[in-house]
């Protein structure tokens, strides 16, 4: 009995040792595990904990037994006890991921403690670390990005197809953001509607002809007017708009919108969207403003790029239309080069030499006209010599098609300048006059016939040819004009009577009475007034054919006989009569004579027809007052009874309602005249018509407000450029009142930079051209710059010279720094992300700002012992730079500056300075020498931003305005702002790049030691499929089986139960798999390799 109680006893005593050592094994186990664990006893109390719990609760050894609500944790939003106590009640499984009070990511897993005997005790909760995971997979959506970003900077280059670019961009964001829609909505015409012009997820049919609304009332429309990224989290909870139907009909819950700026209005939106309800990340935010910013690039490129092309095709035709001209012009032209050999020849002049125009090309005029040749070619050297044109010189001689005829031509010779200015060809213009000579000798001779007889005429006799050119005039026709006889040869009638030629239609009168005697030899006798020295003469015109010996009509005799007396007798008793109805319907006014005593009244008929009355209505007051415009009687008989009582004379501008023609208004003078004894007998009077001129006035009135209502600088000239109208938008623009700048030339008040033409060209252009559009670069009164759109019109008076000019002046500026500032923050994100070497890429985004953004450029950044040091400091000169930085030395920055970048990056919020007083820099000096030091800086306008990630600041840009005198505005802040999140994100980047090589270090080390750990345990392990065979097996396990490693691998360890057991152990197997147990303990018999049995 003593023996077997000794061998229980000593089994027993085993066992306990066993059971020490499995748990000695197991909290070595739980002790070296990277997962953090609590175990918490049936009252939810704790019970144990691995050390990396520590991490996240403030856990001390004397907590075991405190209920976990008692304790405190680092993990944020997470009811722990709530969610143990859940699993408590319902035995199931709770897993999450969750995030601590830092940027730690955690998967939190609660399941029920369970005993061998499969009674829940209490409740397990562990945490695994994923931030690195979390880390991979954001850097990994970042790469993503920028590899998209990348892309679309390729097919934005290369792709002249803006509809090819919009299917790959929507494609590329759908991808990289992992939403089910995206598109590209483009404003219409209209401006109330945009387009769904490209996508991918939309329903067939809709891309190209869907539109959504431009109001605010969609997120798209919404977007367009608030003119920044809209993120949409659930349009179910969504106040600020309504889903529009393309948005509804897919069912669409969550997305992100930003607008596509065009140059000048905005172009359209992208859109990303989902159908799920999530939240998408300020880099995904970024990222889409990027895509947007790209695409807005690739559109004005794409615009500029077709504006060239019409430009170039509009040039191509213009050249086509003067080559035509010049081969088909009905003159000779030609082109001579240096050494007077022909290069061009049109067809009118090869007709007049007989020559075919190619054999004159390479031939000089000597070897093809060798007595011409003679009497020209020195004064041809002499134009390439000089330089300077001979122009209409006559020549005579012969051509080789008609020996021993005279010709006679009129020559002009112009040199043409090579883009050196020196003279590389003369072009030479050819009129043949020899038929002219001809008909001029021919009417000399006929001339000298009847000169005798046409001297000794009283009537004034003219001749002209066909060409109506007076070839002769006798003694009576020089003294009709008024010039000598001599003078009047070779003119014309415009010539001759110019007052009368600017009057068309007598103009037209004259040219088709001559037409027809000279094509039908009709004779025309007519009366004509012409005006003399200031006198009117009436003539009688008798005008017939000219004719040669043949018969043929050489030109028309016109015999004029002064008969202006007769017409003056004639005319006295006609005018006389109509002289005063003629000045009141010329005057469009009536007249009229009220006899006082007698109450008797005369309208005169211009009266009634002034006043829309009836001649046959009756003329008194209340005939009169019943026209009167009912808003003006009151004040009119008010008016009346002060005149007729003596007190003012009648002078009265009021409104009537006309009969037929409306609306009028009429100033009514009068006067009374009164008795010898001072009583009222009568009242006479004159109506005039002045509506034109008050409409006239009204419409100065609006013009004039109507010009000081338009925002641009309105502004006009005289034909010398002297100011003559300055608007309101002028005075605002350039801060020169009108009255400063009045009768001064433009160029004196306006200090103006063109950009690749001067000032002397782009009037040249203007004077030919008539108008001249630009962009200019001009300076205010007080000296600031500002960018101009320029278009200028000259203006002309009636004759066609220049009277003027009109300028319309748009300020560009905020456009040209909104296009500076894209085009900035592109380069600054390819910059940022082309390298992982941050310090270097802080230093490259610094260059990238100065001079574009700022002049001065410092980025600060904050290290782990709280201390700033400076990454970047540029500026333009070195040797400032230099002096920068001593000055840095001798004044350190105060890590609790009330401003300036410790302040910035203490408080993570923006310092935005538009304008440098000297009384900032007096409250910032420290002392006078460094006030004097800030003003040798030459501050002028300041923006300090954070380098912020999430709520993280990890330092500051400072952008400082100094020598180009600019004004940072809210837009520049905004910038700057994106700039300093983006390079935060870069720091951080390559700061997780580092953490990350140093995780993967760590993983591969941790890995390594498990390896160690599994193989050197005391205790056999084992790690198999979810079928059960064996995968890995450990040395010691070998030894308790007895097999050999490869023997074990890929069996099923059921195999190895003793029969008995293994129903038992397949059940517990499988709960286990099928997650209805966390974990399960038994003790259970193996079958050694040399068929014993091990109990384990």
């Amino acid at each position: 009995m003593n023996e077997e109680l000794v061998t229980v006893n000593n089994r027993l005593k085993e066992k306990v040792e066993a059971l020490n050592r499995a748990n000695s094994d197991l909290l070595n186990l739980i002790a070296s595990t990277e997962v953090g664990t609590i175990f918490l006893d049936a009252r939810l109390c704790i019970s144990r904990f691995t050390p990396r719990a520590t991490e996240l609760f403030h856990l001390i050894d004397a907590d075991q037994g405190r209920p976990l609500a008692h304790i405190t944790h680092r993990l944020r939003h997470t009811d722990l006890a709530g969610l143990a106590a859940h699993v408590s009640t319902t035995s199931e499984r709770v897993e999450a991921t969750v995030q601590d009070d830092g940027d730690r990511w955690y998967v939190l897993r609660l399941f029920p403690y369970r005993t061998i005997t499969d009674e829940i005790e209490g409740v397990v909760i562990t945490f695994i670390d994923i931030s690195d995971l979390k880390r991979a997979e954001s850097e990994e959506r970042q790469r993503r990005q920028q590899q998209a970003l990348a892309t679309l900077s390729r097919q934005a280059l290369i792709n002249t197809d803006l509809d090819v670019l919009f299917v790959e961009t929507t494609q590329q964001v759908a991808e990289v953001l992992s939403v089910e829609f995206c598109k590209v909505l483009q404003v219409q015409d209209g401006k109330d509607a945009m387009l769904l012009r490209a996508g991918v997820g939309w329903k067939a049919g809709l891309i190209g002809r869907a539109t959504v609304p431009t109001d605010t009332n969609s997120q798209a429309g919404y977007t367009l007017h608030a003119q920044s990224p809209v993120v949409l989290r659930d349009i179910e909870s969504e106040t600020r708009f309504h889903g529009p139907d393309l948005l509804l009909d897919h069912h669409v819950r969550s997305g992100i919108s930003v607008a596509i700026h065009g140059p000048g209005e905005p172009f359209g939106v992208l859109g990303a969207h989902s159908q799920e309800a999530r939240s998408y990340s300020p880099y995904e935010v970024d990222f889409l403003q990027s895509v947007a910013n790209l695409l807005a690039i690739a559109i004005e490129h794409q615009q500029a790029q077709q504006a060239l092309r019409q430009s170039e095709e509009k040039a191509r035709r213009h050249l086509n239309e003067l080559e035509a001209i010049y081969n088909s012009a009905p003159i000779g032209l030609c082109v001579l080069d240096r050494e007077l050999r022909y290069q061009r020849v049109n067809e009118r002049l090869a007709e007049m030499n007989g020559l075919p125009a190619a054999d004159h090309i390479g031939r000089t005029g000597r070897e093809l006209f060798p007595d011409l040749a003679a009497k020209t070619e020195a004064a041809l050297r002499n134009v390439l010599a000089t330089g300077e044109p001979v122009i209409r010189m006559e020549f005579t001689g012969e051509i080789p098609a008609q020996p021993g005829v005279q010709h006679t031509w009129i020559e002009s010779w112009l040199p043409l300048h090579d883009a050196g200015g020196a003279v590389s060809a003369i072009n030479i213009v050819i009129e043949e006059i020899t038929e002219q000579k001809q008909a001029e000798l021919a009417f000399e001779q006929s001339n000298a016939i009847l000169r005798g007889v046409l001297e000794s005429s009283r009537d004034a006799i003219f001749v002209r040819d066909r060409q109506g050119r007076y070839i002769l005039a006798n003694r009576a026709a020089a003294e009709q004009v008024g010039m000598n006889q001599e003078g009047i040869i070779g003119k014309r009638y415009r010539d001759l009577f110019p007052q009368h030629a600017a009057d068309i239609e007598n103009v037209a009168d004259i040219e088709n009475n001559e037409r027809a005697i000279l094509e039908r030899g009709l004779t025309q006798s007519t009366e004509n007034m012409l005006e003399q020295n200031g006198v009117i003469h009436y003539w009688n015109m008798l005008n017939m054919p000219l004719r040669n010996a043949q018969g043929d009509i050489m030109g028309i005799v016109s015999s004029a006989r002064d008969i202006t007396e007769r017409r003056h007798a004639e005319e006295a008793l006609h005018r006389t009569h109509e002289t005063l109805a003629l000045a009141q319907r010329m005057s469009h006014s009536g007249v009229w004579d009220w006899d006082l005593v007698t109450n008797k009244t005369y309208w005169s008929p211009e009266f009634y027809a002034l006043y829309g009355i009836s001649p046959q209505a009756t003329p008194n007051l209340e005939t009169w007052m019943a026209v009167i415009h009912p808003h003006d009687q009151a004040r009119i008989e008010m008016r009346l009874r002060e005149v007729l009582a003596g007190n003012d004379d009648w002078n009265e501008e009021y409104r009537i309602r006309h009969a037929q023609r409306g609306e009028r208004w009429l100033l009514a003078v009068g006067q009374v005249s009164c008795d010898d004894d001072g009583h009222p007998i009568r009242f006479t009077g004159l109506n005039l018509d002045i509506t034109e001129r008050k409409e006239t006035d009204a419409q100065l009135r609006y013009q004039a407000q109507l010009l000081d209502n338009v925002e641009d600088a309105v502004i006009s000239t005289d034909a010398e450029f002297r100011i003559r109208t300055w608007n309101t938008g002028a005075e605002q623009l350039y801060n020169w009142t009108a009255q400063e700048v009045m009768g001064r030339t433009v160029s004196d008040v306006l200090d103006t930079e063109f950009s690749g033409i001067s000032m002397k060209q782009a009037r040249a252009e203007l004077a030919a051209r008539s108008h001249w559009r630009g962009e200019v670069i001009q300076r205010t009164k007080s000296g600031e710059p500002v960018n101009i759109s320029n278009i200028t019109v000259l203006m002309y008076d009636e004759t066609g010279a220049t009277v003027g000019s009109v300028a319309i002046n748009r300020n560009i500026t905020e456009r040209k720094r909104a296009e500076s500032r894209v085009q900035f923050l592109v380069q600054a994100s390819t910059i940022l992300a082309g390298s992982l070497d941050y310090a270097v890429t802080l230093q490259n985004v610094a260059e990238a700002a100065v001079p574009s953004i700022a002049d001065w450029c410092a980025i600060d950044l904050q290290n782990e012992s709280g201390s700033i040091e400076n990454a970047a400091l540029i500026h333009t000169d070195p040797a400032k730079v230099h002096w920068a930085h001593e000055l840095r030395k001798r004044y350190p920055l105060d890590l609790n500056a009330p401003n300036g970048a410790p302040h910035v990056i203490r408080t993570g919020k923006s310092e935005y300075y538009p304008e440098i007083t000297e009384t900032m820099l007096e409250g910032v000096a420290q002392n006078e020498e460094g006030r004097e030091l800030l003003r040798m800086v030459g501050y002028r306008s300041v923006m300090v931003v954070p380098l912020l990630l999430h709520d993280r600041v990890l330092g500051a840009i400072s952008l400082v305005s100094s020598e180009s005198q600019r004004l940072f505005t809210e837009a520049d802040l905004h910038m700057a702002e994106d700039l300093g999140r983006r390079a935060a994100g870069a720091i951080e980047n390559a700061r997780l790049y580092q953490d990350l090589r140093q995780r993967q270090s760590e993983l591969h080390e941790s890995e390594q030691r498990f390896r160690s750990t599994f193989e050197q345990a005391a205790v056999g392990m084992a790690h198999t499929s979810p079928e059960g065979y064996y995968l890995q097996v450990n040395e010691r396990l070998c030894e308790i089986m007895g097999y050999g490693r490869a023997e074990l691998l890929q069996k099923r360890f059921i195999d190895f139960v003793h029969p008995d057991e293994r129903a038992r152990s397949a059940a517990l197997n499988e709960q286990l798999i099928a997650g209805h147990l966390p974990s399960y303990g038994v003790e259970k018999r193996y079958i050694r390799r040399d068929g014993s049995f091990i109990w384990v």
